[in-house]
């Protein structure tokens, strides 16, 4: 098979996304055996047709995959990227999957396989695979042996138009040019629907009424199938370099340039070429939820990758930075710093979240609010939170919310916000808890002889640990809310217990920032804006302790498969043009 490499990356191109560039025209079909010819032109298909064109797309993708993958797991051959130079530039979403990947991505796949037992050898995963093969191709006349000719890649490539159902063509390496074109001729006549051969520009291809008007084709080594002769004509055009590949999409470019080299598999949104066709409709959707910046984004560029202590998912989130508002800029490009209220999670927790510039980024959305919903911008600024002397513009933008165990119940945590103004966040923090309705209720008997419910004010009482004043709510049984400022940080914890630990951590260290588990996990994403942390096995631990004992040992068979891995990690990070999301589960 034949890439076609990009000589002059989309610089000196019409941009595939904008208006720029036309659509394909359609491709007149020959029909050999008539001699006539007709315009490829969408078809009138029933509901019928479509859902199984569209189904048959995606059975034929998972059961390739599924089935290639399993047999080439065990080999050290390795795949490079082909087939991303026949997808076209004006893909709406392209996926590929790498079904023989690097030596590298296999040893690291086969390490971690060989922690989970249930999974079994090489030859029990490819008999569990076989097996779910010609389950799911019962009916139609093939086996997993018709699917012997799979080579190294599958890439799907999905075009997606207003009104009309979406134009998918699917791209299948092939091992064994003759095989393969056995596999199109079965999978075209299998329901017994006729076919005919027609030639897309200059290849022969095939197109079958029961495959729902689809075509199929051997391009270079490669198995196109496409839910529309069309479909199948871009990917053609693209390989032959008659048209621009999704490789010199500049959008494609910029959602996956910071993605890792070695992975199992690649995905593109090609939202700049979508927007085109919905952006009203989801620009109003994401900005009810807050979100203004939709018009930037460019792209979103994803991948799954096997690493050497675990498995990783990449998301990169590509902008044009000169459509992001003056505040939206501001907040993407804070420079980076150390969240010091790390010091204060105490090292035992089960999982915590920090976030660094939330100040920046919470003016934006409050300046999104305050000119979509003024009334609920008033709220905020009345009970304030908001406005120039409100409580959110005294933070410093760091924030840390822990969970773990805690001293007389089965879970407690804190939420810990820095501040730039203790005294006046303190102040802003008893008048904001003032207008709450946090008290209770008690039952009244009126003068009348009826009774009734009337609000009770909230019972506040303080106590000093350590030189810090510590606020709780005393609810009658125990405390259930408790606050306090400490140092440069405001505490709110489930319990006085946990302000209390958090006091103990600040004046005498020992947080989770000096944990080696979480330093080494956080250290292995982009936690530069930002950091989730679950450490799995001291949260199944403390789910275990509170069960009964005659509980346990079936608590423990049903997590056995959790036993291999340490933790889960999420890192953000922003620059001036992206932003970078990366999950490892972390399987030591």
């Amino acid at each position: 098979m034949d890439d076609q490499p990009s000589t002059d990356p989309l610089r000196g191109l019409p941009d595939p996304a904008g208006s720029s560039v036309p659509p394909l025209p359609p491709a007149p079909i020959v029909d050999p055996a008539t001699s006539w010819s007709a315009p490829v032109a969408p078809r009138d298909r029933s509901a019928h047709r479509r859902g199984r064109i569209l189904g048959a797309i995606a059975l034929v993708v998972l059961l390739v995959a599924g089935v290639a993958g399993a047999a080439a797991f065990f080999l050290l051959r390795g795949s490079g990227e082909e087939l991303l130079g026949m997808v076209p530039a004006d893909a709406d979403v392209v996926a590929v999957a790498y079904l023989d990947p690097s030596a590298g991505q296999k040893m690291n796949l086969l390490r971690m396989t060989d922690k989970f037992p249930d999974l079994g050898g090489s030859q029990d995963l490819q008999e569990r695979v076989r097996d779910l093969l010609d389950g799911a191709l019962q009916g139609s006349g093939m086996t997993h042996d018709d699917l012997d000719w799979v080579g190294v890649e599958v890439a799907v490539a999905v075009n997606v138009t207003r009104g009309q159902a979406p134009s998918i063509a699917v791209m299948v390496d092939s091992d064994d040019d003759d095989a393969a074109r056995a596999a199109i001729q079965k999978l075209a006549s299998s329901d017994g629907a006729p076919t005919r051969t027609i030639e897309i520009d200059g290849v022969e291809s095939t197109v079958s009424e029961g495959f729902g008007g689809g075509a199929l084709a051997l391009v270079d080594g490669t198995v196109v199938m496409g839910t529309d002769p069309h479909a199948v004509e871009n990917v053609i055009r693209t390989a032959k370099g008659e048209a621009p590949g999704i490789q010199q999409n500049q959008a494609f470019i910029d959602a996956t340039a910071a993605l890792p080299d070695g992975r199992l598999g690649l995905a593109f949104v090609n939202v700049r070429h979508l927007s085109g066709e919905f952006g009203d409709a989801l620009g109003t959707a994401l900005a009810s939820a807050g979100t203004s910046d939709f018009d930037a984004i460019e792209g979103f560029g994803f991948s799954l990758s096997a690493e050497s202590d675990g498995m990783a998912m990449d998301l990169v989130t590509a902008y044009d930075e000169t459509r992001l508002s003056a505040e939206e800029r501001a907040a993407m490009s804070e420079p980076d710093h150390p969240n010091a209220l790390l010091a204060m999670v105490p090292a035992d927790a089960y999982g915590l979240l920090a976030f660094g510039h939330l100040d920046t980024t919470l003016k934006a959305t409050l300046d999104q609010l305050a000119q979509q919903d003024p009334g609920t911008a008033r709220e905020l600024e009345k009970l304030g939170l908001t406005g120039a002397d409100g409580l959110l513009a005294q933070l410093s933008g760091d924030i840390a919310l822990e969970v773990g165990p805690a001293q007389g119940a089965p879970l407690g945590g804190t939420f810990i916000v820095g501040t730039n103004d203790p005294d006046a966040t303190a102040a802003s923090i008893t008048d904001t808890l003032g207008q709450l309705p946090l008290g209770g209720q008690r039952l009244v008997r009126r003068p009348n002889g009826r009774t009734t419910f009337v609000d009770t004010p909230p019972n506040w009482q303080t106590t000093v640990y350590h030189g810090v004043k510590i606020t709780y709510l005393d609810a009658g049984s125990q405390p259930t809310l408790a606050w306090a400022i400490v140092g440069d940080a405001v505490v709110v914890g489930s319990s006085v217990a946990d302000v209390q630990q958090v006091v103990d951590l600040s004046q005498n260290g020992g947080g989770i920032d000096q944990e080696p588990g979480f330093t080494t996990a956080a250290a292995s994403v982009p936690s530069g804006d930002g950091v989730l942390f679950v450490d799995i096995q001291a949260a199944l631990d403390g789910v275990r302790t509170q069960l009964d004992p005659s509980a346990q040992a079936g608590f423990d068979e049903q997590v056995k498969n959790l036993a291999p891995i340490s933790t889960v990690v999420v890192g953000f990070s922003n620059g001036a043009s992206a932003q970078h999301m990366r999950l490892l589960v972390q399987i030591p």
